[in-house]
């Protein structure tokens, strides 16, 4: 029986995204830009063979915490996304709804086409006010389903929380502006 039960656990590592487990200064330190901004448009394509999806979110940004500081916009394309009756989620991957305030770690992707976040989900924090203080919080949702972190045995499911004040001090000490 032990063996059985450890055979379904390597199933599930082996179709599970693995991840480093990179910390907001990690994050900073690889990614040349990091912007807070809100989401003003999302929207989904397929790629030319019609075998993929793409979710291109559009960002107006508000504040640059690392990069080029002219910037008004950021296009942040992800795979996945839902088109033609079809939802393709890979795990992982970082969603954006219109409306939606958030603090974006950003590289740029290889083929020209906008940016990607760093560490797929990691690199993307949700901007809300906490109920009990008032402050703004940075909270970085979980990765879903089928997420594990490289090192670590088990597939994790992490949420982070912090002040957003706390995380604009972590990437300035990180090397930001």
């Amino acid at each position: 029986m032990p063996v059985v039960v450890f055979m379904v656990g390597a199933v599930s590592m082996a179709r599970a995204t693995v991840l480093l487990p990179l910390q907001v200064e990690d994050m900073a330190r690889l990614a040349p830009l990091v912007v807070i901004g809100e989401v003003n448009e999302v929207r989904c394509e397929w790629n030319e063979k019609h075998t993929k999806i793409y979710t291109t979110a559009t960002i107006t940004v508000k504040e640059v915490l690392k990069g080029r500081k002219a910037l008004s916009t950021v296009t942040v394309r992800t795979i996945g996304g839902r088109l033609d009756d079809v939802v393709a989620e890979p795990a992982g991957m970082p969603r954006f709804s219109v409306g939606e305030r958030v603090a974006v770690f950003l590289e740029p992707r290889k083929d020209g086409k906008g940016y990607n976040t760093v560490g797929m989900y990691l690199g993307k924090y949700q901007i809300a006010k906490d109920p009990s203080t008032g402050r703004e919080i940075a909270v970085r949702p979980s990765g879903g389903a089928g997420v594990a972190f490289a090192g670590e045995k088990h597939m994790v499911d992490r949420q982070q929380v912090m002040e957003l004040d706390e995380l604009r001090r972590l990437v300035r000490l990180a090397g930001g502006e």
